[in-house]
């Protein structure tokens, strides 16, 4: 969306019962090994920091349908933002043949969230307009978009919460994970089939 859809969608959303509200910043760093061994597995390792709180999370394979993300994760605090350990990662998912290599920062993702967890029928959604940017080595490009997650409920609720959107313009679904835009963004050549065919 366009940076001034956020006035909008706080409007909109008056009209429904709000749960929570917030704003977090929330840096973001993903890792990988030289030879981009997670990615070609089409998963994503993150370290988050929200406030003082550290999380590893692990992003698996899934499917992605019409903008709709079904990607199961794995989440661990951690104590710092320091590069994770391969211990670490094998305690999340049960890898076979990982590189012995040591995982590196590959891009960083740093954005502002607002959050809201709106009551919708069944459901309890979590809409979130983050608006910040996608660091990869000197190249980066700007985030600025809504985020709606299903917390509990159905899906059919989640597509007809997003049918009472005001938008007509500047608003399009996307398929693209701030992580795959963040791998994109600073790979080689060579690697954007796979990344296509994620």
């Amino acid at each position: 969306v366009t940076p001034d859809a956020f006035d909008t969608l706080k409007t909109h959303l008056n009209q429904f019962k709000i749960l929570e509200q917030n704003t977090v910043f929330l840096g973001n760093t993903y890792f990988d090994y030289p030879d981009h061994f997670l990615a070609k597995q089409k998963m994503g390792l993150r370290v988050r920091q929200e406030n003082n709180d550290f999380t590893l999370t692990l992003k698996t394979d899934g499917k992605v349908v019409g903008g709709l993300h079904s990607r199961p994760e794995y989440n661990l605090s951690i104590p710092d933002n320091s590069v994770p350990t391969t211990a670490q990662l094998t305690s999340l998912y049960p890898f076979e043949n990982l590189p012995s290599a040591t995982l590196q920062p590959i891009f960083s993702t740093d954005f502002n969230r607002t959050f809201w967890l709106v009551e919708f029928q069944q459901s309890k959604i979590e809409v979130a307009f983050d608006q910040g940017k996608i660091i990869a080595g000197e190249s980066e490009q700007p985030i600025c978009e809504i985020e709606f997650e299903l917390k509990s409920g159905n899906v059919q609720d989640l597509f007809d919460f997003v049918e009472t959107l005001p938008f007509e313009i500047d608003i399009y679904f996307s398929s693209a994970s701030k992580a795959k835009r963040g791998y994109l963004l600073g790979a080689k050549q060579f690697l954007t089939d796979w990344l296509n065919k994620w």
